[in-house]
């Protein structure tokens, strides 16, 4: 019995397997549409974009993110101002029902039941500034609304003012059911693969920061520390604008691709030669404001002006920076002080994101 046992140890116990983590259901798509579900509704507008990772909602542009998630049990932090003027009767939510729609501060661990939030991480850290959506403070149905850009001021009303009442969905709305049905016979799933474009999911989860050194198109500049470098959601790719943050000023960089062009100098052999001198083929541009609110800001707000530097190398390809006028004119063009022409095999390159 005993020699049995010990025989039976002796032999070669299977290892216990580890399945890899499954990944949540994706989906993702450009705008413009709305999306609605049992709990809420969402314009997705024009130049954003959807995406979907397992239990996460989130609205993509080039100037923000917002992050919708299920929560359960939630936390509240006391009443405060802000939560008065939240709970004042949105126009968008007078139709709502007996179930009012009323947003307060959240604390403590955003739910992450289904280990989704490490998917998209803005705006739903701990330690960030989160808001919790619900009928009422019983509710399990509730959502957790996060967004890079909440500061906890009245100003974090513009994103939150977005998330409807399922009440206010229109007839032309994208339910949230159609985005993962398979089945192409059905007008709604059909539509939402029609719709489907999946560069959204692999949005950049934060800016890169300085210092780096980042090449393209022939150029090279350095980001100093506290200087960021992002690349937005919708081209992704080496021919798309990315923005540069500076001086408190957000300069974007537009290439426009022709084939394998590269931004040269004048004398092939000097490298030194500064890229301004480019300008020589081109022009600055002024645009002074227009007095009318760009979309994304608050009611009354004056567009700024603005200035236009291209650097041409041909009538089909040239490199073109955009930086707001006024206090910040002078950190758009001391950004542009420091540019360079880089060689193809400048090691310094390789280190660009």
């Amino acid at each position: 019995m005993a020699a049995g046992a010990i025989s039976t140890m002796l032999l070669p116990q299977p290892a216990s397997a580890t399945l890899p983590r499954a990944e949540p259901p994706s989906y993702s798509a450009y705008g413009p549409f709305q999306l609605c579900t049992d709990r809420f509704v969402i314009d997705v507008g024009k130049d954003e974009a959807l995406h979907i990772v397992g239990d996460i909602t989130r609205i993509i542009n080039d100037r923000e993110l917002i992050a919708i998630k299920s929560g359960n049990s939630p936390d509240y932090l006391p009443a405060s101002l802000l939560d008065t003027v939240f709970n004042r009767p949105a126009p968008e939510w007078r139709n709502a029902g007996p179930a009012k729609l009323s947003p307060k501060r959240f604390k403590g661990k955003t739910p992450d039941a289904g280990q989704t939030v490490r998917y998209a991480p803005q705006g739903l850290r701990d330690e960030d500034v989160r808001y919790i959506l619900a009928p009422d403070e019983q509710s399990e149905d509730a959502l957790i609304i996060g967004a890079a850009s909440f500061d906890g001021s009245a100003n974090d009303r513009r994103l939150l003012s977005r998330i409807k009442p399922a009440s206010a969905k229109s007839p032309e709305c994208l339910p949230l059911s159609a985005l993962f049905n398979r089945d192409l016979d059905d007008k709604d799933a059909k539509r939402a693969y029609d719709l489907s474009n999946f560069l959204a999911d692999i949005y950049p989860s934060s800016p890169e920061t300085g210092p780096l050194f980042h090449c393209v198109s022939g150029i090279g500049f350095a980001l100093e520390a506290g200087e960021t470098l992002l690349r937005p959601w919708r081209p992704l790719g080496d021919a798309g604008d990315f923005h540069i943050g500076t001086g408190g000023s957000r300069i974007t960089i537009e290439r426009r691709f022709y084939q394998n062009e590269m931004l040269r100098p004048g004398d092939p052999s000097n490298f030194d030669e500064h890229p301004m001198s480019l300008l020589r083929k081109t022009e600055v541009i002024y645009y002074p404001s227009r007095g009318i609110g760009p979309p994304y800001a608050e009611p009354g707000e004056r567009e700024a002006g603005s200035w236009e530097v291209k650097l041409i190398e041909s009538h089909h390809y040239g490199v073109t920076f955009r930086f707001p006028a006024s206090q910040h004119t002078a950190a758009g063009f001391r950004f542009l002080e420091r540019l360079q022409f880089v060689k193809d095999d400048d090691p310094r390159c390789q280190k660009s994101p």
